[in-house]
């Protein structure tokens, strides 16, 4: 069975049954480069990574292999950052 995002995130519906690919995991790195001027260490990112490399190790990453723009296409991701009371508050979604 491969990781799926309801197995490493709090979500729900659709998105939660969804395969981790790796497109997803490269097009969240790129929005989190982008942000934060680099890919961020414990990020969600970098768990979506680790999930896809094993989807695709296992030969369980049933996804096609098809670019980032297709992939940012069938998903909306964002990640924002805001001060709050002089703290750095960051919010990463994908599907909202």
């Amino acid at each position: 069975e491969p990781i799926k995002y309801g197995d490493v995130f709090n979500v729900s519906g659709d998105l939660a049954l969804e395969t981790i690919s790796p497109q997803a995991a490269a097009a969240m790195a790129a929005v989190e480069s982008r942000v934060f001027g680099q890919q961020q260490r414990g990020s969600p990112a970098a768990a979506m990574q680790a999930a896809a490399v094993i989807n695709e190790a296992s030969g369980q990453c049933l996804v096609g292999r098809h670019g980032i723009a297709e992939m940012a296409k069938d998903h909306v991701i964002s990640v924002t950052q805001t001060s709050a009371e002089g703290r750095r508050v960051v919010t990463e979604e994908i599907d909202g």
